[in-house]
């Protein structure tokens, strides 16, 4: 992980109404990794290093709002697609 790197608040599939849920942001590394892990047969250390294919301005700059339109890069065989809300879709090239 860089000292650059943007933060991702991760998408969770609990009760969005609950109050008492604690939210934190979580390295993009880690979150898009965790992505990549569970749309395919690769392990995390299989997964490349993110800043390797992706610009972390861009990326900051698209999850911040200063670039409205999504960042989409490619890694390990895979389409990665991150948007304003740092949903992070993954889709097989």
């Amino acid at each position: 992980m860089s000292a650059d790197e943007p933060y991702i608040v991760r998408e969770e599939d609990g009760d969005a109404d609950d109050a008492a849920a604690w939210v934190a942001p979580e390295p993009a590394s880690d979150v898009i990794t965790d992505a990549i892990v569970a749309e395919s047969e690769l392990e995390r250390d299989e997964v490349e290093p993110l800043e390797e294919h992706v610009d972390f301005e861009t990326l900051r700059a698209v999850l911040t709002g200063d670039r409205q339109s999504p960042v989409t890069f490619s890694i390990g065989g895979w389409s990665v697609t991150v948007d304003r809300d740092g949903a992070v879709e993954i889709t097989d090239e």
